[in-house]
């Protein structure tokens, strides 16, 4: 199953996790069978 991922913001914590997510995506994967989609992203100043 994807987990469906919203983000609120994304500055610099955001663009992190989302960096991370993708730099672990086959780790996550495989050691904990965590799929994820980002199926939103908003922010004042970045649009949505």
């Amino acid at each position: 199953m994807k987990h469906k991922i919203a983000l609120i913001g994304f500055g610099t914590v955001g663009q992190g996790l989302c960096e991370i997510l993708l730099s672990k995506e086959d780790y996550l994967k495989q050691t904990y069978g965590f799929e994820w989609q980002v199926v939103a992203i908003s922010d004042m100043l970045k649009g949505s």
